[in-house]
């Protein structure tokens, strides 16, 4: 059997060989005119094809100011051969824009497959959850897959973190806040009787700190509800095979395109034809006299 640190390192190196180092460009620095988009894609796993039409697509309008995968980025936790060919896949984003992953179950199952997930990403934090600044949206990168307790609970680690960055000046300041998950809170089909642990004190503590939108995938369909205002939008049709119980209606291959308007995000979902399935805006709330001091 070959030695782990050894195999570490070879997925590490092809990776960088493959790809590079992947900077993040300066999250401050918005496009001419204020407005711009980002994408988001959930569970492409092994749909490698399906998974490139449609990078290809959110690119076709301009270049996005930042990507985010929602997880299930590979099938088989702990390979060394898919990490290097998914950020391969994904090379455009590295090239050219801000790419945030978020820990899937396909993803991370123990301490080994979370090492080669830091390995493909070194730039994250190595907790797997973490804070980013897309334009004016207060962003938060959760782990539903944390070691420290188990696979769909949020632990007590990450918990107290989330409220301490939901509580930040910087977060309400933000025009909106956001919060990017795996497994969502909500799940409307083939995952509805496993959602995402502490569900209710996860969706009162987004209430608190007034929440605008949470993005999820997991379930391989499209859905979006709103609860107590707050947007829960789950998108995992970027490649993996379709879940037919949700129905033709929301199992179809998708990528969300967000864009900021100045007056409000307009969330797109976008099909692998081109088609727009949805279209909706979130109104930006308007600012008081004391939050703008």
């Amino acid at each position: 059997m070959r030695n782990w640190q050894s195999l570490l390192k070879l997925c590490g190196a092809m990776i960088l060989a493959t790809c590079g180092t992947s900077e993040r460009s300066n999250p401050d620095q918005l496009p001419e005119g204020g407005e711009y988009y980002f994408s988001i894609f959930g569970d492409s796993r092994d749909g490698n094809d399906i998974y490139s039409i449609l990078q290809n697509r959110s690119i076709a309008v301009g270049k996005p100011l930042a990507a985010i995968h929602l997880g299930d980025m590979i099938s088989t936790p702990k390979s060394t051969e898919q990490w290097p060919s998914f950020v391969s896949l994904t090379r455009t984003y590295f090239e050219s824009t801000r790419f945030y992953p978020v820990i899937g179950n396909h993803d991370v199952e123990d301490a080994r497959s979370f090492d080669l997930f830091l390995a493909a990403f070194p730039q994250m934090d190595t907790t797997g959850y973490e804070v980013e600044s897309i334009g004016e949206c207060f962003c938060i990168i959760t782990n539903t897959e944390d070691l420290e307790i188990r696979p769909g609970v949020i632990g007590p680690t990450q918990l107290a973190w989330l409220e301490a960055q939901l509580s930040s000046e910087a977060a309400q300041k933000a025009r909106f806040r956001i919060v990017f998950t795996h497994r969502p809170l909500f799940p409307q089909h083939h995952h509805r009787d496993k959602p995402l642990q502490p569900v209710e004190t996860l969706h009162s503590l987004f209430q608190k700190y007034k929440v605008t939108a949470v993005f999820a995938g997991h379930e391989h369909s499209y859905s979006r509800i709103e609860k107590d205002g707050i947007h829960y939008v789950i998108t995992g049709g970027a490649g993996s095979p379709l879940h037919a119980d949700a129905g033709t209606d929301a199992a179809f291959y998708h990528y969300l395109q967000v864009s900021y308007l100045k007056t409000a995000l307009q969330l797109r979902t976008i099909d692998h034809t081109g088609k727009v399935h949805d279209d909706f805006k979130i109104e930006l709330p308007e600012i008081s006299d004391s939050s703008a001091e």
